[in-house]
C-alpha cells in the first residue's frame, strides 16, 4: 500500500523517528527522487540512497510516496541530485565522489560499538590532515540525525574550536533531546565562561537526559556561578540529575567526601560572596518549550 504525505503534513515534521522502506519524493519542480526518507529537522528533508545521504529544504517537497524503489545518485540523469551536488561543492569545498566517501565514512559513528565509532572518527580526523572539511562538516550537522550528531561536533570540536561553538549553539533549539544534549555538551567544551548562563539553561529542560548533560557540563567548565542552580537539581525527582548535580558541585568546589543537600547549601552560604554572578534557576528558561502531543500531528497511512 502507498502512503502519500503532503508538503503541509511534511512542515510539522512529523518524520522525526523514520520510516521503514523505500519512498519517492516528489519535488515542486516535477522533478522525483527515490530513497529512504527521514525528517531530522523541521526544515529539512533527508534521502538515503546507495552511495551516500542527500538533504534537501523541507519547502521544495510537494508530497513524499512510499515504495519498494531502491535510490541511486544519477548525476547524468537526475538535475536534483546534480543541483544538490554542486551546491554542497560550493558550500563545503569538496567534490561529489569526495562528499560520497565522507558519508561513508560517517556512517559508523552511529554504530553501537564504541571501538568502531573511535575509529570512524580516527579515519575523519585523518582526512582533515590532508584537506579542510569543517564546513562539510557543519553543512552535514543540518541534516544528520541525533544517531551521531554527538560524534560529528565533537570532531568539529577537535578541528576547529571556533566553529564548533557556531555550529553547537544552532543545535540548542532542537527538539530531540540527544541534539540539545549534544549541542550543551560541545558548548561547554569550546565555550569557555561566557557560555556558562546558556548551559545551565539545561538544568530546567523538560528532559531528564539534557538536565544531566548540563550539570555534568557545569561542572566541566569550573564555573562557580553556577552552584545555586546546581543545588536545586539536588532535590530533582531523577536520581540520575541529583547525581550528576552532585558530581558537578564536587568538581567546581574541589571536594571529595559526601555532603547532604543541606550541607552544600550550608557550604554556598559560607562562600558565595567570592563568587560573582551567581546564576539561580528563577533566572533560567529552558532551550526549548515542551511539545504539546496533542497539537503534534503524526503520521497516518
Amino acid at each position: 500500500m502507498k502512503r502519500i504525505l503532503t508538503a503541509g503534513l511534511l512542515a510539522l515534521a512529523p518524520f522525526a523517528a523514520g520510516i521503514a522502506g523505500a519512498d519517492t519524493i516528489f519535488f515542486r519542480d516535477g522533478t522525483t527522487l527515490d530513497g529512504k526518507v527521514s525528517q531530522p529537522h523541521p526544515n529539512v528533508v533527508r534521502l538515503e540512497v546507495e552511495g551516500g545521504n542527500l538533504s534537501f529544504p523541507a519547502s521544495s517537497v510537494l508530497r513524499i510516496e512510499e515504495n519498494d524503489k531502491v535510490g541511486r545518485y544519477t548525476l547524468r540523469t537526475n538535475p536534483h541530485t546534480l543541483r544538490h551536488i554542486t551546491q554542497m561543492e560550493e558550500t563545503t569545498g569538496l567534490t561529489g565522489d569526495e562528499q560520497a566517501e565522507m558519508f561513508k565514512l560517517l556512517e559508523p559513528l552511529s554504530s553501537e560499538d564504541s571501538a568502531e565509532r573511535h575509529r570512524a572518527a580516527q579515519a575523519i580526523l585523518a582526512v582533515a590532515e590532508e584537506k579542510d572539511i569543517v564546513d562539510f562538516l557543519a553543512h552535514v550537522t543540518t541534516s544528520t540525525t541525533e544517531r551521531y550528531l554527538p560524534q560529528v561536533l565533537e570532531i568539529i570540536a577537535e578541528l576547529d574550536p571556533v566553529r564548533a561553538r557556531e555550529v553547537s549553539q544552532m543545535h540548542l533549539s532542537q527538539q530531540h533531546p540527544t541534539s540539545r544534549s549534544a549541542a550543551l555538551a560541545q558548548l561547554a567544551r569550546v565555550g569557555g565562561g561566557e557560555v556558562v548562563a546558556t548551559v545551565a539553561q539545561g538544568l530546567v529542560d523538560h528532559e531528564p537526559e539534557v538536565q544531566v548533560i548540563a550539570a555534568q557540563s557545569l561542572g566541566q567548565t569550573g564555573a562557580r556561578a553556577a552552584t545555586p542552580a546546581l543545588l536545586d537539581a539536588l532535590s530533582s525527582p531523577n536520581a540520575r540529575v541529583r547525581v550528576a548535580s552532585e558530581q558537578a558541585l564536587r568538581q567546581l568546589w574541589g571536594v571529595t567526601e559526601d555532603k547532604s543537600p543541606q550541607e552544600w547549601q550550608s557550604h554556598w552560604n559560607q562562600n558565595r560572596a567570592s563568587v560573582p554572578d551567581p546564576i539561580n534557576t528563577a533566572s533560567l528558561t529552558p532551550l526549548v518549550e515542551k511539545e504539546d502531543p496533542l497539537t503534534t500531528t503524526a503520521y497516518h497511512e
